[in-house]
């Protein structure tokens, strides 16, 4: 497996079986968290936020953690992956080193690829401090879509969740778009700029063409920044991008850029990052296209 300073490759699913999920409605523990009393009956967001003296964010949700990490140190492809959960507020506190002993809330990350064969990248939104760079990897390249994996029951016969979050971020962060297909590509292991954690990547073929998701994205995005202009808050700035049918999250990315899906031109991209002082990707991005250009030199 691929591996630098900026993400460790831990499993390429290639020919083996996605690994089954097994859900436990249990609170992932370690040293630094609360007492129960902030989770039961059901997680108290501002509680927690004070606990860790962090400044309340708008994420509130319980996430998926790999309940069992001793299975990271083989690399065999696990049969089952055991998840437990811990609130996004816990996650952000272990991004900023606030507990005691590691959690690994796991995120999906996606490779999408257009009807007329293009890779999307886009530049990650929001305000660019030093601090929101290494955390966020804001003003830097990534592979929309993606985002952290929730904790919530699946009905039978609903797709792993990891392919859910991909669709649900694609909905929301560039906007609704039939898909073709889908694919998990493997498991890595990502460190700043960017969100350190494990992120299952995935490939997606959708029926649009890269200017039509570039139209949506851009329609969302002008309406957004308009009503924050006039005083709206982006609560409802969002809800009148829900309105609309347009995708609610498309300030998480600033522009968006097609990269022909060509291993020669993926390998000669990534390979002109090489310096980490010119390196303009989130981590999970280069290390996702890595596991897709082994796919496609596979196929």
């Amino acid at each position: 497996m691929n591996s630098n300073h900026f993400f460790k490759h831990i499993w390429s699913f290639g020919d083996h079986a996605v690994p089954a999920v097994t859900l436990e409605d249990k609170l992932y523990r370690v040293g630094g968290m609360p007492d129960e009393s902030l989770y039961a009956p059901q997680p108290d967001y501002e509680g927690l936020f004070a606990h860790y003296y962090i400044k309340p964010t708008d994420f509130r949700e319980k996430v998926a953690v790999l309940a069992d990490p001793r299975l990271l140190d083989s690399s065999a492809v696990p049969v089952s992956l055991p998840l437990q959960w811990v609130t996004s507020v816990d996650s952000l506190a272990g991004r900023k080193r606030l507990l005691q002993d590691p959690i690994y809330p796991l995120s999906a990350v996606g490779i999408l690829v257009t009807k007329d064969n293009q890779i999307v990248l886009g530049t990650r939104g929001g305000a660019v401090t030093e601090e929101r760079r290494r955390m966020y990897a804001v003003g830097l390249l990534a592979t929309p879509p993606g985002g952290s994996v929730k904790f919530k029951p699946y009905a039978a016969g609903i797709a792993d969740p990891f392919t859910v979050t991909l669709v649900d971020e694609l909905y929301e962060e560039l906007g609704v778009f039939g898909l073709r297909s889908t694919c998990l590509l493997g498991l890595l292991d990502s460190f700043p700029p960017g969100p350190k954690g494990l992120k299952v990547v995935g490939v997606l073929h959708t029926d649009a063409t890269f200017k039509q998701i570039v139209h949506k994205h851009g329609t969302a995005l002008g309406i957004y920044e308009q009503l924050l202009s006039e005083g709206a808050t982006r609560k409802n700035a969002k809800h009148e991008l829900s309105a609309q049918k347009l995708p609610v999250d498309a300030w998480e990315h600033s522009s968006l850029i097609a990269l022909p899906n060509n291993s020669l031109y993926i390998r000669r991209f990534l390979d002109a990052q090489t310096l980490p002082s010119a390196y303009n990707f989130a981590t999970a991005c280069s290390g996702g296209l890595e596991l897709y250009l082994q796919h496609l030199q596979k196929k």
